[in-house]
């Protein structure tokens, strides 16, 4: 080591202070943080006021989970200089990350000040502002950050949850699609696209952008999270149930792995080991608000419930809840409150839900919206038409459409069904909405008839491959009853069940119920009777043209009070010989992941019926369906 002046240098002329800084960056970069923070330190006690020591030890410190230190040094910086943007931005993040908001926006503010062509502010200050849930304020902010950075993933990734809050969906996709893109690496980025295409129900494409997730991390809990997600989307929960308790082997404190377990043991049907998984989740994580729901919905409430109500209702006190918190606080208490006979309490919580899922999906839809699908299969599908297919139609008589309104009972009829040994149980299949459209139907030109045959065909290779040794397989999507036409024409020998409900009854059920996807006609009671009517006419059409041997309609009230008269009536229809296991539906250990999980693992029972005299005082625009009404 040289000496010049009176100051250390080293051979390249570098100071002995430029050399510890210079070590200090090496050891950063690569890692080394108790290298990179010692030599900071020997660099400070040289020289206290040194601004890079002081920014490397920030960036030290942060990294560590540490931003009370980092903070220090920070402030140590702008003692000295106010106008250091690297201290300010610094500043901006570490009061971000501990939910100092104010001052936080006025650190990013005077950031921007400094460096109006500095990405960074821009993006702190829209992430800022969608935290507080201020779409359109951060999606300015976050726009300006990308057009400034357009290299940079986060701010695309969060420029993408702003526009989906804005229900700019098209848009939000291509930020998270440019993520993914700049960073394909990041699981956040994968795992955020997925959630996104979740909401929309491409359950494949989800379950694709899951499994790139866990790739990336496989033999961590966050990679087994995301392999059961994916699992979850495909339908297998064995697989699912078995990624999270690896997940929770390697963090047995996730309490997300717990929240999702008790999820999938609830579907499964093991309602006590999903009480415990969900318990345990909460209380891992109180302010994680799903598992309240799937816990009240694990087990009829009584006395010795109300602790967890306290616990529910002391949530629902926490300031600046989202939406997405307050619907599951709501329905979760709406539930409770039903359970034991308060119904003035339970509606109130019920209709706060929906209130908060109207503003969640930003309902706006028309609930005659489908009319045209309608009008078309009403116009194109007649007993004519349904003549003329059969000559080029798939004959196959192995599936078995179980339709009918949301909430009517079509459940209960797949699990007392599909108790039968020959009986593969299908759960609702998407396949048959999803070609209606992407494929089959053009709006103003009805079904394309000429390319049913390969969708048919195909269909029941799905079936085949799913459930090779059933003679028959269900499939339970309600809202096939506005296409059951298209399905006919294509499957002529599939037997239909429709199954109804009193109109009251099925209506204020779609109200009181939370489902596991947005219904966009269920969240208000007037939406929700307009859809219904269109129900009726549609329905109407098809008991008029499909051939009654090939359409059975089921009551639910009738279901309920002579199970075995109907059930046989159900069982002889499909074409397969008696076999006992059909009245014990409650013993069917098939996954079920509609609403309906805990009441179709109970007796068949009729509390049901009539359940909408408990809310007369409550019914609005519903009262028009009572029965005389």
């Amino acid at each position: 080591m040289l000496r010049r002046d009176g100051v250390q240098v080293g051979s390249d002329g570098l100071s002995g202070v430029d050399l510890a800084l210079q070590a200090a960056r090496s050891a950063l970069i690569a890692g080394r943080l108790d290298e990179a923070e010692a030599a900071c330190q020997g660099v400070l006690a040289a020289d206290p006021v040194c601004a890079e020591a002081h920014l490397l030890s920030a960036v030290v410190w942060s990294r560590r989970g540490r931003p009370d230190r980092a903070e220090q040094h920070y402030r140590s910086v702008l003692s000295a200089d106010p106008t250091s943007f690297e201290a300010t931005i610094g500043m901006a993040g570490v009061l971000m990350n501990r939910r100092e908001e104010i001052e936080a926006v006025d650190f990013a503010k005077r950031a921007i000040e400094l460096r109006p062509d500095d990405g960074t502010g821009y993006s702190i200050l829209g992430r800022i502002l969608l935290g507080q849930q201020k779409f359109a304020e951060a999606a300015e902010y976050l726009g300006r950050a990308v057009a400034l950075e357009p290299d940079q993933a986060i701010p695309h990734h969060l420029l993408g949850q702003a526009l989906e809050g804005l229900e700019r969906n098209d848009e939000a996709q291509a930020e998270f699609v440019a993520a993914t893109q700049i960073a394909p690496n990041v699981p956040e980025f994968l795992i955020a696209l997925g959630q996104f295409r979740w909401k929309f129900m491409d359950m494949r494409e989800a379950s694709a952008w899951f499994r790139r997730a866990y790739k990336l991390e496989p033999l961590t809990a966050r990679g087994q999270i995301q392999l059961a997600k994916a699992l979850i989307q495909e339908g297998d929960l064995e697989k699912a149930e078995r990624a999270l308790r690896k997940s929770i082997a390697f963090d047995s404190k996730g309490a997300i792995a717990h929240a999702l377990l008790g999820q999938v043991l609830r579907q499964l049907g093991r309602f006590e080991d999903a009480s415990l998984e969900l318990q345990t989740a909460i209380d891992l994580d109180p302010n994680h608000t799903r598992p309240y729901l799937n816990l009240v919905q694990c087990r009829k409430a009584t006395e010795a419930t109300r602790p967890l109500l306290d616990q529910i209702e002391s949530q629902l006190a926490r300031p600046n809840l989202k939406d997405d918190d307050l619907r599951y606080l709501h329905y979760a208490l709406g539930k409770a409150y039903d359970d034991l006979g308060e119904y003035g309490r339970a509606i109130e919580h019920f209709d706060a839900a929906n209130d908060s899922m109207r503003r969640l999906i930003r309902m706006k839809q028309d609930p005659r919206a489908n009319s045209d699908l309608l009008d078309s299969q009403i116009a194109q599908m007649t007993p004519e038409q349904f003549q003329l297919g059969r000559s080029t139609a798939n004959l196959s008589d192995r599936p078995i459409f179980i339709v009918g309104m949301i909430r009517s009972g079509t459940t209960l009829v797949e699990q007392i069904v599909s108790s039968h040994p020959e009986v593969g149980s299908g759960g609702e299949m998407p396949y048959w909405l999803d070609r209606m459209s992407d494929a089959l139907y053009t709006r103003g030109a009805g079904v394309e008839v000429s390319r049913l045959r390969a969708v048919a065909d195909a269909y029941l290779s799905v079936t085949v491959e799913r459930f090779p040794m059933a003679s028959r397989v269900t499939d339970k999507m309600p809202l096939n009853f506005s296409i059951l036409g298209t399905i006919h024409l294509a499957l002529p020998n599939a037997r239909l069940i429709h199954v109804r409900r009193s109109p009251i009854d099925n209506c204020l059920s779609i109200y009181l119920t939370p489902f596991p996807h947005p219904v966009n006609f269920g969240h208000s009671r007037e939406s929700i009777v307009a859809y219904y009517e269109e129900y009726l006419r549609v329905m109407e059409h098809w008991r008029s043209t499909i051939p009654s041997n090939r359409l059975l309609e089921v009551d639910y009230e009738d279901l309920v009070a002579d199970r075995e008269r109907v059930t046989r009536r159900m069982i002889d229809f499909v074409g397969l010989d008696w076999d006992d296991a059909c009245l014990r539906p409650e013993a069917n250990e098939r996954a079920v992941t509609t609403p309906s999980q805990w009441q179709v693992r109970q007796p068949v029972y009729r509390s049901s019926v009539d359940r909408w005299r408990n809310y007369e005082p409550w019914l609005g625009s519903l009262a028009r369906l009572r029965p005389g009404g």
